[in-house]
This record gives C-alpha cells, structure tokens and sequence, in this order.
C-alpha cells in the first residue's frame, strides 16, 4: 500500500446532499414507482447517510502498487 487516505468528512457532505436532492424527487418517484417504493428506499438510503452522519461508518481512498 502507499497511500490511505481518509474521505469520511467528503462522503458524508456528498451523501447528505444527494440524500436532499433525491427527496427534491419525491413527486416524480411516486409517480414512476409509487408511494411505497419512495418511503422504503427513503428510509433506507436516510439510514445510510445517518451512519456516515454518526461517524459509524466512513470512506477511504487507498492506493496500491503490486510488487515486482
């Protein structure tokens, strides 16, 4: 490994955001898939987020090089 870097506070700013803006498109999911599926995939994906939110669960960038 040569390189490991954390991108937790970059994730958890990107997911929060794509979490707002996919409720932004709440009308049009309903519409396409129904009220059921937006509440079960909103519930989950706020869940997700949560966990980067809460610091439980993060992201990491790491750069490998094979031995020759």
């Amino acid at each position: 490994m040569t390189n490991c870097e954390d991108l937790s506070t970059q994730w958890t700013e990107v997911l929060v955001k794509r979490l707002d803006m996919y409720r932004t498109l709440r009308d049009t999911t309903v519409a396409k898939f129904g009220e059921a599926h937006f509440e079960r995939w909103d519930r989950t994906y706020d869940f997700y987020v949560s966990l980067f939110v809460a610091g439980k669960l993060g992201g990491v960038r790491i750069v490998a090089q094979r031995s020759r």
